[in-house]
């Protein structure tokens, strides 16, 4: 029997771990910024008024690592996807080793009167949001491990009706009804957070944080409710998931833009890109012409206590 070149077993094993003809890949493929929803979806794609949504398992290359994908996209009024977003989890729990690796792209087409550069003091708008978003995601995560009904839930982790349109959304979530904004109603009112109004995007970064808000808004499934069995006790886990749950371990475009001032600025140029991070999450933003822009966010839990041990040496 003849062994596989080095470089082919490489290949072979990337190809494995892409996935190929994963669901989710294909949806975010088929999505096409400025075009109508296509006739035809991967298996499995739920259809929404304001968007749609496809979860599917990826294949991996090593045993002990379990991939997940998400796809999503938002369609305006008149059925024109104006942005999309894949979320790759991959979780590694190998002879016991647990850590895991959340990759997040998102791409938007911006409408032509929020496409300009924000305002002074955006940077500082920015960060009195991104301090919100650590109790948001903290107390989400917190109650989606609660066996929860559904009519139990707060406002800010239920998902809206899935007749709702864009337009409808979008008020909606600046009204604090669903989501971030809802937590923000609640938030404000204990000094803990800006007021949910502030989530109306007026400038490039804010329409970007804004949108990305609204994707999370989109369930991954109609089944919301897990169950599986630990590998390491003798007992099953049941969890939800909530709206907070939808970009995994990444950080949101609101802390992104506080943190990394310099990846969003300048990103109204034609031809803008810039790549960089620290203590495990890396960015890259790019200006892909006609006010396309598309950010990937990658956060690595192996890289993050590395870069902690490396601190405190």
């Amino acid at each position: 029997m003849r062994h596989l070149p080095w470089t082919l077993l490489v290949l072979t094993l990337s190809v494995m771990a892409g996935g190929c003809g994963n669901p989710a890949e294909e949806l975010y493929t088929l999505a096409v910024l400025g075009q109508p929803l296509p006739s035809t979806l991967p298996a499995g794609t739920e259809v929404y008024g304001y968007g749609a949504c496809v979860r599917a398992k990826g294949g991996a290359a090593f045993p002990g690592v379990e991939r997940v994908l998400v796809a999503r996209l938002l369609k305006n009024e008149n059925g024109i996807i104006v942005a999309k977003s894949l979320l790759t989890k991959e979780t590694n729990h190998w002879l016991g080793l647990f850590g895991g690796t959340d990759t997040y792209v998102i791409e938007a087409q911006v409408p032509e009167n929020e496409f300009r550069e924000p305002s002074d003091g955006w940077t500082e708008l920015m960060g009195r949001i991104a301090k919100a978003t650590s109790g948001y995601k903290l107390g989400s995560a917190s109650l989606a491990l609660s066996n929860m009904e559904e009519k139990e839930r707060p406002q800010w982790i239920r998902f809206p009706p899935r007749d709702n349109k864009l337009g409808q959304l979008e008020s909606a979530c600046i009204a604090g009804e669903y989501g971030f904004g809802a937590y923000l109603a609640i938030a404000s009112k204990q000094d803990m957070g800006p007021p949910p109004a502030v989530l109306a995007p007026t400038s490039l970064p804010a329409y970007l944080a804004f949108i990305e808000e609204l994707l999370t808004l989109l369930p991954e499934s109609t089944q919301m409710t897990t169950t599986s069995k630990s590998k390491f006790l003798d007992a099953d886990i049941t969890w939800n998931r909530t709206t907070a749950d939808s970009r995994g371990s990444v950080h949101p475009v609101y802390q992104l833009a506080a943190d990394y001032p310099q990846a969003f600025t300048g990103l109204t140029q034609p031809g803008f890109k810039w790549q960089g991070g620290r203590h495990g999450t890396t960015l890259s933003t790019q200006n892909a012409g006609e006010r396309h822009i598309r950010i990937e966010t990658r956060t690595s839990a192996a890289e993050q206590m590395r870069s902690l041990a490396d601190e405190s040496e």
